[in-house]
């Protein structure tokens, strides 16, 4: 049984990841950090909190990860980091604090997406180079970062694996650069998250792709997560190891 942490309790995601750990048998307790304290259950930071925390899930914003990962160092938590909009800067606090909690980092929680990464990952291995690439990620129009961070973690898989140089726009009176590829990113109405990767092979496409039909994927993969990480030694974890885990 273990108390978890939420930061961000009232946002968006973390009042789903509440509502969904009240019904996990190995939560026993739930803490939150919010801007406004409503029940004795909630705080204004981590650093009041008096009781033990077993694992923080930070569900806030770029700007907090400092605090919370200062926070978790300091009494040696494994953390869930969600947020999104990460910065360098941002990575190097990560991969500092790594060295001494374990921290499970992920732009996106869903167990559907790490499936889709992976298939993307096979698939350009069996591919080659010789192709074309276009992602198009489609958000709600709330959504502040863009591309999405889960668009640019497939887009570091491609790049990785063929060489390619990502590309935001392409210049109105050139060719395609067979050297590059592109991320489009729409943002419409309410949708929750859709991600395309479409591969040409010059006479036929392959597309591949995932939808998001409710926030609560990420609710659960954050969860699936924080049970995962809070047995496992210090370093950064990731929904590849999740997933090779449940395979």
């Amino acid at each position: 049984m273990s108390t978890l942490a939420i930061v961000g309790l009232h946002g968006t995601m973390g009042s789903r990841v509440n509502a969904l750990a009240l019904m996990q048998p190995w939560v026993s307790r739930i803490v939150g950090v919010t801007l406004t304290p409503l029940h004795d259950h909630e705080y204004a930071s981590l650093e009041v909190i008096t009781e033990p925390i077993d694992v923080i899930i930070d569900f806030s914003t770029p700007h907090q990860l400092e605090s919370t990962l200062a926070y978790a160092t300091k009494h040696h938590i494994p953390c869930v980091l969600a947020a999104t909009g990460l910065t360098s800067f941002h990575e190097e606090l990560i991969a500092k604090s790594s060295v001494q909690i374990p921290l499970f980092v992920s732009a996106n929680l869903s167990l559907g997406v790490a499936l889709l990464q992976q298939l993307l990952s096979d698939s350009l291995h069996f591919l080659g180079n010789d192709i074309d690439i276009d992602v198009v990620e489609t958000h709600h129009t709330r959504k502040v970062d863009s591309p999405s961070g889960t668009a640019k973690m497939l887009a570091s898989t491609i790049s990785s694996i063929t060489g390619k140089t990502m590309v935001t726009s392409y210049p109105q009176t050139q060719l395609k650069d067979a050297n590059t590829f592109g991320v489009h990113a729409l943002r419409l109405g309410n949708v929750v998250g859709t991600h395309e990767i479409h591969l040409s092979l010059g006479d036929e496409i392959v597309t591949i792709s995932h939808q998001a039909l409710s926030r609560d994927i990420f609710a659960k993969g954050a969860l699936r997560a924080a049970q995962y990480i809070v047995n496992q030694k210090p370093g950064i974890h990731t929904m590849d190891n999740l997933l090779k885990e449940k395979l």
